[in-house]
């Protein structure tokens, strides 16, 4: 159920760009796959977790569970008059 993977292997020893590159990557509705376990190369992620968040919502965003983004998607049931 995720639209967006943090690319990890692309950023080991670059911090600001794991940060930027997500943050660029955001679009409304996007669910973010980051990995907690795993090598150095699957933790930079994690590591500057803060800062991604900060920089997503720099440009705006919210962040909400995957529970609520399809609670929001679905429609209410119509009630019968």
């Amino acid at each position: 159920m995720w639209s967006q993977r943090m690319r990890e292997s692309v950023f080991v020893d670059d911090p600001g760009g794991i940060v930027a590159d997500t943050a660029e990557a955001a679009r409304p509705g996007t669910v973010i796959l980051a990995h907690d376990v795993g090598p150095k190369d699957r933790l930079v992620c994690i590591d500057n977790l803060r800062e991604i968040i900060k920089a997503v919502r720099a440009r705006g965003f919210e962040f909400a569970t995957v529970s609520e983004l399809l609670a929001a998607a679905d429609p209410a049931p119509a009630t019968a008059t």
